[in-house]
């Protein structure tokens, strides 16, 4: 084999080498930008079901005071019959 040929072959071994650890990295990196897009989008769905859950929370919460608050206006109406009899 002459040198020529020898050396051109082994120019398109190692670029075919480099093409091949590119297109790897290349899929790697691609692999960890998938996998922190995933987590964001996980950490997105929790908190936004962390917000709803709060919402309702705040609604029951909100329902609690306004019946307490009725139903002191019930027993204050109650008491002032009472009194006035």
């Amino acid at each position: 084999m002459e040198i020529a040929q020898y050396n051109k072959l082994m120019f398109q071994c190692q670029t075919e080498q480099k093409k091949k650890e590119k297109a790897e990295d290349n899929e790697a990196r691609l692999a960890a930008w998938k996998e922190m897009v995933d987590h964001a989008e996980r950490g997105r769905k929790i908190r936004e079901e962390k917000r709803q859950r709060d919402i309702e929370e705040d609604k029951k919460i909100a329902t609690w005071q306004l019946n307490n608050e009725r139903i002191a206006k019930r027993i204050n109406q109650i008491n002032k019959q009472v009194a006035d009899n």
